[in-house]
């Protein structure tokens, strides 16, 4: 009984989780990539908002999640019981949403007046 179970099991990694795990390490390997390319390029129309974005981001993450996270106290920006690592990563996630849509926009109507004037 238990060899069989072992050769179901075994087959199961090999047929369906490995090959999982392999193509979502190259869709991940894509996007560590891309980012680099755009953090890294030498056009200042792509690597300033990626890197406005990036250190943005960064720092979003430090003021919002890191002290809860160092500190291992209840985040102070909200003084509710239920306000610690949860709502702290949830606060740095609707911060990050609204942050990179407003470099978007802002990208967006910079890049409509390059084209207007072209």
């Amino acid at each position: 009984i238990t060899l069989v179970y072992g050769l179901g099991f075994g087959m199961v990694l090999v047929l369906f989780i490995v090959p999982s795990l392999m193509a979502m390490q190259g869709d991940v390997g894509v996007q560590v990539r891309s980012a680099w390319r755009g953090l890294t390029s030498t056009s200042r129309g792509i690597s300033t908002p990626t890197r406005i974005a990036a250190f943005g981001t960064a720092g979003l993450f430090a003021a919002l999640v890191a002290p809860v996270i160092l500190t291992g106290a209840k985040w102070a920006a909200i003084p509710l019981p239920i306000a610690g690592v949860g709502m702290a990563i949830g606060m740095f996630l609707i911060a990050t949403l609204l942050w990179l849509l407003a470099i978007y926009i802002v990208m967006e109507f910079r890049m409509a007046r390059v084209r207007k004037a072209a």
